[in-house]
């Protein structure tokens, strides 16, 4: 269930951007808007016939992020998404270094490699003609097991089952365990036989 409903938010912000960020390419091919970038717009962009217009947003710099939130954990491995607003369409931005396009209502979108600590650090640096600010944002990194550079490794991360559990008399158990390719492992239990696995 909790699965469910986190994969339902992630459609729903991906649906939200991605609306934002076809839409002025769309209005610009037939000629009805203008920049999908911002940076002077005085109205609201017009879009396609049945969606509303894009307003343009000129308020104070206040960056903010969406996604990912603190409680977040992002498995990606070098590149992924992050995403928030700036507070002001005319606003440019800069996400780690990378620039990174600003919609009419503040929006931003960033597709850029992620740092590979566990604890990642974003520095976001937004700009207006008259105003600049500046955000260091925090989110976590899903553990990943990385093997070492050894001839004989086992990622103990991925042991199943792990912990007390109930189980009939006399049926096996099902055990998986993710060790170097071609190694022999050995199952020491208690009161009986040692038995072996053979990694893959």
């Amino acid at each position: 269930m909790g699965i469910n409903l986190g994969t339902a938010k992630f459609r729903g912000y991906w649906a939200v951007f991605l609306m934002l960020a076809a839409t002025p390419l769309l209005a610009q091919s037939d000629g009805t808007a203008g920049s999908s970038t911002g940076g002077g717009g005085s109205g609201p962009v017009s879009v396609v016939p049945g969606v509303p217009p894009m307003p343009v947003v000129t308020g104070p710099l206040e960056l903010s992020v969406i996604y990912p939130k603190w409680k977040d954990l992002v498995d990606a491995r070098d590149t992924s998404f992050i995403f928030g607003s700036t507070g002001n369409g005319t606003a440019s931005l800069t996400v780690n270094g990378y620039p990174v396009p600003v919609w009419p209502n503040g929006a931003w979108f960033a597709w850029i490699p992620f740092p590979q600590d566990s604890l990642m650090e974003f520095h976001l640096v937004a700009r207006t003609q008259a105003d600049s600010a500046e955000l260091t944002y925090l989110a976590q990194r899903a553990s990943r097991f990385i093997p070492p550079r050894a001839p004989v490794w086992i990622d103990t991360t991925a042991i199943q089952p792990q912990g007390r559990m109930w189980w009939p008399a006399g049926e096996e158990i099902p055990l998986s365990v993710r060790a170097a390719p071609g190694a022999t492992l050995r199952i020491i239990q208690i009161g009986r036989a040692p038995s072996e696995l053979q990694s893959h």
